[in-house]
């Protein structure tokens, strides 16, 4: 359950994100007491965007959480409406992730960027991550990265020099390369001393 879920991350450390796409959704992630909740504009089910009812959720959010508007990105309008924090998933490639954070920059707010990669370790545009990382930083440093929607065996080899990247593995992700999952998994890699380290994550 998410209960469940909340609980195990907490024990690694390591913060829960509960996303919400309507007020049902939004009073049950206020209810698990999550610390952040995420409102996203797009529906999973669909694909359909509705960025009207984003900012509505938004703004209906309690304030003692950290909320972050997700997809339709309009930063100065999501920012308005009370989102704490901007992220982009699944960008496959630095421009967009550039343009966003300079965008999200502009309007004051935090800003989060999360690439996806194929089960060769590289982005879909055929860069590494490390260069990817390396490309944004150099022209518009976010917050943090994340990468989604990627098996953390696609992503090890990858992280020579990078810094440390939280992996989401979502079980919404069956038609990517890296398979259906069961459950979500959350997991923290960093390199170090020449190695691959498991910060924090299920074995």
């Amino acid at each position: 359950t998410a209960a469940k879920l909340i609980a195990a991350a907490e024990e690694l450390d390591l913060d829960t994100l509960v996303e919400a796409h309507d007020e049902e959704e939004l009073g049950r992630a206020t209810r698990l007491g999550a610390r952040v909740i995420g409102v996203n504009a797009r529906d999973l089910g669909t694909f359909r965007i509705d960025r009207s009812a984003q900012l509505e959720l938004v703004a209906k959010a309690p304030r003692d959480r950290v909320v972050v508007a997700e997809s339709a990105v309009h930063t100065r309008a999501q920012a308005a409406a009370g989102a704490d924090l901007m992220t982009a998933l699944t960008f496959t490639g630095a421009g967009e992730a550039i343009g966003f954070v300079r965008a999200a920059r502009d309007a004051g707010v935090p800003v989060a960027v999360g690439f996806t990669v194929e089960t060769d370790g590289r982005l879909p545009d055929g860069t590494t991550l490390r260069d990817s990382v390396a490309r944004v930083d150099a022209a518009a440093a976010p917050d943090y990265y994340v990468v989604n929607c990627a098996h953390p065996t696609h992503v090890m080899g990858a992280l020579d020099g990078a810094p440390p990247v939280i992996l989401h593995a979502p079980n919404s992700c069956g038609r990517h390369p890296c398979g259906p999952y069961q459950t979500p998994t959350l997991y923290e890699f960093a390199f170090e001393d020449g190695q691959v380290q498991k910060k924090n994550g299920p074995e």
